[in-house]
């Protein structure tokens, strides 16, 4: 799968797309992403991640 730093990567990447758009539609789009992303993780990781993202 991915290694723990392209994970980190992946996921900032998606942070970064939901804070530099402005369409309602596709922030939407990307934060079901990236919730997908973090819950396949924890599930393979056997751990649950909760980040604050309210600062974004």
């Amino acid at each position: 799968m991915y290694s723990e730093k392209e994970k980190a990567v992946i996921e900032q990447a998606i942070i970064s797309a939901i804070a530099y758009s402005s369409d309602g539609d596709e922030i939407e789009q990307y934060t079901n992403l990236l919730n997908r992303f973090r819950n396949e993780n924890a599930q393979i990781d056997g751990f649950r991640y909760d980040y604050d993202d309210s600062s974004y």
